[in-house]
């Protein structure tokens, strides 16, 4: 399961040499775990076992695997929805075909239109 992280930690600034560093108070912990769960989620689902037999085999209660499954699933969500906004159509107005030609000011005051 390959899984960009989004970094939901409290975020602190600092300026060094006059450019502003955004520096995130405990960004790498979580970031972390999150892609160590997102491995285990994805084992989990690729094993053929039932989560139950999974989570009783690995030691993890079921509290703690749906809490983290929740949270890999939203941050594939919200990357999904980063890569669909980068994407947005983008539109040109074209001028008409050649065969549609415009009349000219004289034709439009002639009334030969």
């Amino acid at each position: 399961m390959c899984l960009a992280v989004p970094s939901t930690a409290r975020k602190s600034h600092r300026y060094v040499g006059g450019i502003m560093e955004e520096i995130t108070i405990r960004g790498t912990r979580a970031r972390r775990n999150l892609m160590e769960w997102s491995q285990r989620v994805s084992d989990c689902r690729s094993s053929g076992l039932s989560v139950t037999r999974w989570r009783a085999e690995h030691s993890i209660k079921p509290k703690t695997y749906y809490n983290w499954q929740k949270k890999v699933f939203a941050a594939m969500l919200a990357q999904q929805q980063s890569e669909l906004s980068d994407t947005v159509p983008r539109f040109a107005e074209l001028p008409p075909p050649a065969d549609e030609a415009q009349p000219t000011p004289a034709e439009k005051c002639s009334g030969r239109e």
